[in-house]
């Protein structure tokens, strides 16, 4: 795996670190920067390192910082970035297995270098799991309007014409909630969604006919 480094003064000792461990395991390591603990701003580093891996230069990348917070946040302002902070095993699990996260930030001084190993692994090792998480991921991609919508028109501003919302009766429980479709996924669709009120994983087949009619069926069937 081509993977890209790049860290704050604060977490210089870690990128070290964690760069011969990668090596070790025969990645392909590119370090770019800081090269000391001489103090540094973090953007100068994390942003150069987010816009590769979004270009496709590179197939992951991790970063450090004293926290992490910063430098996730920087890395999420590039379209494409999924930078997901880790601070333990599951949660660099979810991160892959939910996100597709293809940064990781880590913070030097919140996690013992034990942690990080543990942490690194899982996130390395773990796929990603697609199914409905795909579609979640496609709706972050998607480019916000250039211009929001004229006041009063009832339109909300973060909302695209490629997602619908339907409502689904939930098939173990019957409580009713929201399921979004990604209308450019195709007319035929089969979904898995888990009910927010008894988290019952519930399989909802899509269909969407040639006037954008949205409809779902599961137990119950329900139009949006």
């Amino acid at each position: 795996m081509h993977i890209a480094l790049a860290s704050d003064h604060a977490g210089f000792e870690y990128k070290e670190r964690v760069k011969l461990l990668l090596i070790e395991l025969g990645h392909n390591v590119e370090d770019l920067g800081t090269d000391s603990e001489r103090p540094v701003d973090y953007p100068l580093f994390i942003r150069p390192l987010a816009e590769a891996v979004a270009d496709g230069r590179y197939d992951r990348g991790i970063v450090f910082g004293g926290s992490g917070n910063g430098e996730a946040i920087v890395a999420n302002r590039v379209p494409g970035v999924r930078c997901t902070l880790c601070w333990d095993v599951e949660s660099a699990r979810l991160a892959r297995e939910h996100n597709d996260s293809n940064v990781l930030a880590l913070g030097q001084r919140l996690l013992d270098f034990d942690e990080v190993q543990v942490i690194l692994q899982t996130w390395l090792e773990t796929p990603f799991a697609g199914g409905r998480h795909a579609r979640r991921i496609r709706m972050i991609d998607q480019p916000i309007p250039a211009r929001p919508p004229a006041a009063g028109n009832g339109a909300a501003p973060h909302r695209t014409n490629l997602i619908e919302e339907v409502e689904f009766i939930c098939n173990a429980c019957r409580q009713e909630f929201q399921v979004p479709i990604d209308i450019s996924a195709g007319a035929v669709q089969e979904l898995l969604e888990e009910c927010p009120v008894c988290c019952h994983e519930n399989a909802i087949f899509v269909r969407i006919d040639d006037d954008g009619e949205v409809f779902v069926s599961g137990d119950l069937h329900v139009t949006g």
